[in-house]
């Protein structure tokens, strides 16, 4: 769940890929350079190396992360945070 106007980290990870499907509301994704607005149903590849995030864009928004690989919480490349994470 992703409240209006935030976001996650711009991160990366080296040992797992993404699959993100919006299941509601609209969001912002970011895959390294691009940038693009998603609705519901709209679905996103997110391979390892990549930077990505996503913003919430309406006023309520959910999406569904679905990795592939090794999952560790110690695989978080941050670039960016609004939160003050490392």
């Amino acid at each position: 769940t992703v409240k209006k106007d935030e976001r996650n980290s711009l991160q990366a990870h080296k040992m797992r890929d993404e699959s993100w499907v919006i299941i509601e509301g609209s969001m912002e994704i970011t895959l390294n350079d691009e940038i693009h607005v998603g609705n519901i149903g709209d679905e996103f590849w997110v391979p390892a190396g990549t930077k990505h995030r996503f913003k919430g864009l309406g006023e309520s928004n959910r999406l569904l992360e679905i990795s592939y690989g090794e999952f560790d919480e110690n695989d978080n490349n941050r670039f960016e945070d609004d939160y003050g994470r490392a």
